[in-house]
């Protein structure tokens, strides 16, 4: 860095009788500033339009994993409001032989809907995460 301010400061010395001070001032902001910045510049310009894209994408796949993910919520508090009414009824043996069938039954379905709840959630943590990557990108 001591360098550079004494060649700055030996070049301004030297040409000052002989060159403008805005002359100075030109050639070393032309030689201080890369070519490249302009071309770098157009190419995250292409990449931001590009990723807007996909963030658009990857925002409507969240919302309709988020629909699904109410949905199925929806249905699991139904089920609990159909075992909490079935278990009010009164107690009778018909009621006990049906109810334990519909046990296993509902049994399997929640956990088909357990199996869809985490996949669900795995696939919005996912999408998420790239959603964020995306973002730290820009």
């Amino acid at each position: 860095m001591g360098n550079i301010l004494e060649r700055q400061h030996s070049k301004s010395s030297s040409t000052s009788t002989s060159k403008s001070a805005d002359t100075i001032k030109m050639e070393m902001d032309s030689k201080s500033i890369p070519a490249m910045i302009t071309t770098t510049t157009t190419k995250s310009n292409t990449k931001r339009s590009m990723s807007h894209d996909t963030v658009e994408k990857f925002q409507k796949e969240i919302d309709e994993l988020q629909r699904q993910f109410d949905r199925l919520n929806r249905l699991e508090n139904k089920q609990r409001q159909q075992r909490r009414r079935r278990n009010s009824l009164p107690a009778n043996r018909y009621r006990n032989e049906y109810s334990s069938q519909l046990f296993y039954e509902m049994a399997d379905h929640s956990n088909t809907n357990n199996n869809n709840f985490n996949e669900f959630q795995c696939q919005i943590n996912e999408l998420e995460k790239q959603l964020n990557m995306l973002d730290a990108i820009k």
